[in-house]
């Protein structure tokens, strides 16, 4: 749990070495001579004690020296290795790794590697198959209804499927042979080359054993770091596949504001510019046979009559904006500068002849961008979604187009001299592809099962590197019914980009308030969660960037590899140190209102729920249960002692507040009067690249806890960036804890304020429905210490034991049963003692002095109110027989 610790060792570790950057320019693809040893007709080059590439002589005799799409940056210190002549051949023995070589093309007589690491003791043998692979990724989600596998051998040549750079077995062999390289460029950094890889075989041997993080640290040091999106990528989008007009987007913000919903990126489908979907709808092909409109760079004025008016409007409200884009029938005759275009193609604008699409020319690239897209991104446009959804193959023989706008978009932001971070938005193009960060999963079919395999997919992904994928939430290609997108938007809570989306249908809607009240509610407050975590994902992108390892959405296994379990349940995933997320992705029983869900805890910790509020004892050994949850109910839990960073809801912007990041800081702490950990806060400017240059902050938070008293110390940050504000608001937030007996802030007494959620000034309030002490702190100099000491009744973690989930449910429960009047009445006298459940977090509120006496009482009056329930046999008593179930069956 020591984050901090983490963070900072990443941080030198990587100075150390020399990280290959995602900047093509940083990257030296040439190992140090020291690194190789060359015998026969093979090259060795010892890249790290775990990681050797192996390669045989091509037909011009010669080694492959350059960067190709996979690997980048060979350049690395020479670890400690010993190279010895045997009987007709060599070895090579570094303190983890073992290679023969006897001569010739590599065969299974000639090369052999043994291993040592990472707890794994085994044996390689050229050609050998590697059926434990973790697997890895593939292009799209286009069309999946949740049955397809990541098994490469089950997937077609367009998939782009990569298996993972780890396995159980404990190694991995990545064949590079037939990878296009890359070579230098001026403007471009690196350039796909048309001239193959000389080697005639290319390998890499990764041996780790179970040490998947290191494995997956030194990938990045040969295939380039994974970029650190912008911060608003972590905020909460609005997407949907509708011909919206200007008007119609600015209503939509509004709706957004009048439901005091947040968000934070609008995005903008393709009919932002010139369609034709009437001729399409006829068989009609444009002059590149595409289906016509598909592709477009001018906006449609019917629809648009001013675009930078209206992309000015969203930057005042704060939000970020980007568009679809399909490029794939080149330029059209249409096009608003098709003759400037045409021109520079040396093709006569009156013949209307198009401009074919041609991704790995550079002057048709560089042509595109500066005549095509540059208008309209200097308008006010962020970041382009790339949707590329035709061939897969282009004029460089083995090079498909994917990857290639990938490179070519990402790239551009340094060609043009641009100060923002460079943004990329697209499928998987095959390994590599994680230094162009964000994935669009494409076009998933609602359905339980494809939501079931979305936290898998996307924690495999973090196998090759691949840690944002972002998907349609509430699946695209139909109507997404209540329950199901509920849960979707549950899923997308914890996921690394919150982006609901859906295709073009009349009943086909992603936004919230249009589903049932119950439904919406639900989900406002999951949306609204979801933007105030902002700083905590922010940092675990940042120590992404920094380890080369996932850290949003990543398989347990990486922390736990000994237990099987971690590879049994295949939706359950770690969110950052301290977090395991188990989302429900199945419905709940008409009957009980309950979903039965397994539940997998690995030893060493204590964990509590967030939403239920329940202690779940890890320490001694693994814990399996099955547990039961409501709709609104998701199964998250931290380790005692975990601290978790926030944007208190109450004083932060409802708009663009992901961009415009408040003067705020709110620190959850996960308490059992036993644990406290530390914790890093990660901060920069949010959009710019400075913080490659170390333009940033840490802010190191210690937390200690005893049965009758907690301490937090918030340290000055280390380090500075541009716009850093000097003063902080703080928010405290301790939740299953008793109010307070005492508190000090730097040794001054802080009072009790329960009219502070502003936090505008010091005091300190009860929440009784979270059933947690808060403490504000206003405007403190960042630069000072600030030292948090408060006192409690002493804690005893059987008082507090699921009463945060049962306030919830008896609250829920009792709307349940009001709403039976009139259609199978039942009298709120018969159900008396669940009312008074329903509002003990009101009365703990109002009076947290009555803590001792009313959480005493909790137990029984929970037995009363279940046996009250038990009685109800007239009008709707189904609804009471459920009620008394949920609040009998926490778990």
């Amino acid at each position: 749990m020591k984050e901090g610790f983490l963070f900072a060792f990443f941080q030198v570790l990587f100075l150390f070495i020399g990280i290959a950057s995602s900047d093509s320019s940083t990257w030296n693809p040439v190992a140090d001579p020291k690194a190789i040893v060359l015998f026969d007709v093979a090259r060795f080059t010892v890249l790290t004690e775990n990681l050797i590439r192996m390669e045989n002589k091509g037909s011009n005799n010669g080694f492959e020296d350059r960067a190709t799409l996979s690997f980048v940056n060979r350049r690395l210190p020479v670890p400690k290795f010993v190279s010895t002549k045997i009987e007709g051949g060599i070895m090579i023995k570094t303190s983890k790794l073992v290679l023969t070589y006897t001569g010739g093309n590599f065969n299974s007589s000639n090369l052999r590697i043994s291993f040592n690491a990472g707890g794994v003791v085994g044996n390689w043998t050229y050609g050998q198959t590697d059926s434990d692979n973790l697997l890895g990724t593939i292009r799209t989600l286009d069309g999946d209804r949740g049955t397809g596998s990541l098994v490469c051998s089950t997937r077609g040549p367009d998939d782009f499927c990569t298996n993972g750079v780890i396995s159980r077995a404990g190694w991995v062999v990545v064949d590079d042979t037939q990878r296009i390289p890359l070579v230098p460029n001026q403007k471009w950094g690196h350039w796909a080359s048309a001239d193959r890889n000389v080697d005639s075989s290319d390998l890499y041997f990764f041996g780790y054993g179970r040490n998947y993080r290191k494995a997956l640290k030194e990938f990045t040091l040969i295939g380039g770091n994974v970029p650190l999106p912008p911060r608003y990528v972590f905020g909460v989008w609005f997407s949907r596949y509708w011909a919206y007009s200007d008007i119609e987007s600015r209503e939509i913000v509004n709706e957004y504001e009048g439901h005091n919903v947040p968000l934070d990126v609008l995005v903008t489908d393709m009919d932002w510019h010139i369609t034709f979907y009437k001729e399409a709808s006829q068989g009609k092909k444009d002059q590149a046979g595409e289906t016509p409109g598909w592709t477009g760079y001018t906006w449609d004025k019917n629809l648009f009559p001013n675009s930078s008016d209206f992309l000015a409007w969203c930057k005042k409200k704060g939000l970020r904006n980007t568009l679809n884009l399909h490029p794939a029938s080149g330029v059209q005759p249409h096009e608003e500068r098709y003759p400037q275009m045409a021109k520079a193609f040396g093709i006569d604008p009156a013949s209307k002849k198009y401009v074919p699409f041609n991704i790995t020319d550079t002057y048709f690239t560089e042509k595109l961008f500066d005549i095509m897209l540059n208008p309209v991104s200097k308008q006010g446009i962020d970041f382009w979604w790339l949707d590329w959804q035709q061939w897969q193959n282009t004029a460089i023989k083995g090079l498909n187009p994917t990857i290639w706008l990938n490179h070519v978009f990402f790239n551009n932001y340094k060609r043009e001299g641009m100060v923002e971070r460079p943004t990329v938005f697209h499928r998987w193009g095959g390994l590599g592809n994680h230094r162009y960060q964000i994935g669009f999963s494409g076009d998933v079919v609602p359905s339980w099962n494809s939501l079931t395999f979305q936290p898998y997919f996307t924690a495999t992904a973090s196998n090759v590197g691949y840690s944002f994928w972002s998907h349609d939430l509430g699946g695209h290609t139909q109507a997404s019914p209540p329950e199901l997108y509920t849960r979707w938007t549950q899923w997308g809570l914890f996921s690394p980009v919150f982006r609901p989306h859906c295709t073009k249908n009349a009943d086909n809607d992603r936004r919230i308030w249009v589903y049932p009240l119950v439904n919406f509610l639900i989900m406002k407050d999951v949306i609204n969660l979801r933007s105030s975590l902002v700083p905590h994902i922010y940092t675990l992108a940042r120590n992404t960037h920094d380890s080369g390892v996932g850290s949003i959405v990543t398989p347990l296994y990486y922390d736990y590899p000994q237990y099987d379990q971690s590879y049994k349940y295949k939706s359950h995933f770690a969110w950052g140190s301290n977090g395991i997320i188990a989302p429900v992705t199945a419905p709940v029983s008409e009957t009980s209102g309950l979903t039965s869900w397994p539940i997998f805890l690995p030893s060493g910790s204590r964990y509590l729920n967030w939403f239920t509020g329940q202690f779940h004892d890890a320490r001694a050994k693994n814990v399996e249960f099955l547990g039961n949850y409501t709709l609104p109910e998701i199964p998250a839990f931290f380790k005692a002692g975990s601290i978790v960073s926030y944007w208190p809801t109450q004083q932060k912007a409802l708009l663009g507040s992901a961009f415009n990041a408040p003067n705020v800081l709110g620190l959850n702490f996960f308490v059992d009067g036993s644990a406290g950990s530390s914790y890093d806060l990660y901060e920069d400017a949010g959009n710019d690249q400075k913080y490659l240059n170390g333009e940033s902050s840490w802010t190191k938070i210690d937390f200690t806890e005893t049965s009758t008293s907690y301490r937090v110390v918030v340290n000055p940050p280390r380090g500075s960036y541009t716009g850093m504000a000097s003063n902080y608001n703080y928010e405290f937030k301790f939740l299953n804890s008793w109010p307070a007996s005492s508190v000090q802030v730097n040794g001054n007494n802080v009072a009790y304020n329960a009219n502070n959620k502003q936090g505008q000034s010091n005091g300190w309030r009860y929440d009784g429905d979270e059933v947690a002490l808060i403490v504000n702190v206003a405007s403190h100099l960042r630069s000072k210490p600030l030292v948090l000491t408060v006192t409690v009744p002493a804690y005893d973690t059987r008082v507090f034991d699921g009463v945060r989930g049962l306030i919830k449910r008896s609250k829920d429960a009792k709307q349940d049963l009001d709403y039976a009047w009139g259609q199978g009445t039942i009298y709120q006298s018969d159900y008396s003692k669940l009312v008074q459940l329903s509002e003990i977090g009101s009365v703990l509120s109002a009076n947290p002095t009555s803590a001792a006496q009313v959480l005493g009482g909790f137990k029984d009056l929970v037995k009363g109110a279940a046996d009250q329930l038990k009685q109800i046999n007239y009008g709707d008593s189904k609804r009471a027989v459920k009620a008394r179930g949920q609040i009998l069956n926490i778990a």
